[in-house]
C-alpha cells in the first residue's frame, strides 16, 4: 500500500505543478506552488520512516493525467490517503503521524483553492 501512496503522491505533484503553471490566479499559483514543493519532502519522510520500521519499498508508477476538476480530484486523493492511513503505517505511530501531516497539506491546499481567491 505504501507503493501506491508513493505513486499517487508523485502523480499529484505532477498534476498540481502543471496547474500551478497554467493558473491565472495569483493565490492559486502560490497555494499550488507551496503544495507541490512540500509533497516531495513529505513523501520522502514517510518512505524513510516506513523503511526504518518495515521493509524497503518499490514505488508504483502512476501516469498523471490532468483531471477536469482539480479540487474534486484533490479531495478524492485526500480521502484515499485517510482511508488507507492505518494500512500504510503498518502499526507505526511515527509513520501514521507523517501521513497525517501529508493529509493536512492536501486539506489546507483544498481550503486555499476553494476559499482564498
Amino acid at each position: 500500500m505504501i507503493n501506491e501512496l508513493i505513486g499517487r503522491v508523485f502523480a499529484t505533484r505532477d498534476i498540481t505543478h502543471r496547474a500551478h503553471w497554467r493558473t491565472m490566479s495569483f493565490s492559486e499559483h502560490m497555494a499550488l506552488g507551496i503544495f507541490y514543493l512540500a509533497l516531495i519532502e513529505q513523501i520522502d519522510a514517510i518512505v524513510e520512516a516506513h523503511q526504518g520500521f518495515s521493509t524497503l519499498v518499490e514505488p508504483s508508477i502512476i501516469l498523471a493525467t490532468d483531471p477536469p476538476d482539480l479540487i474534486g480530484w484533490l479531495k478524492s486523493e485526500a480521502d484515499w490517503i485517510e482511508a488507507n492511513r492505518d494500512i500504510i503505517s503498518v502499526g507505526s505511530n511515527a509513520v501514521a503521524n507523517l501521513i497525517d501531516s501529508l493529509s493536512s497539506s492536501y486539506l489546507t491546499t483544498i481550503y486555499k483553492l476553494e476559499r482564498l481567491k
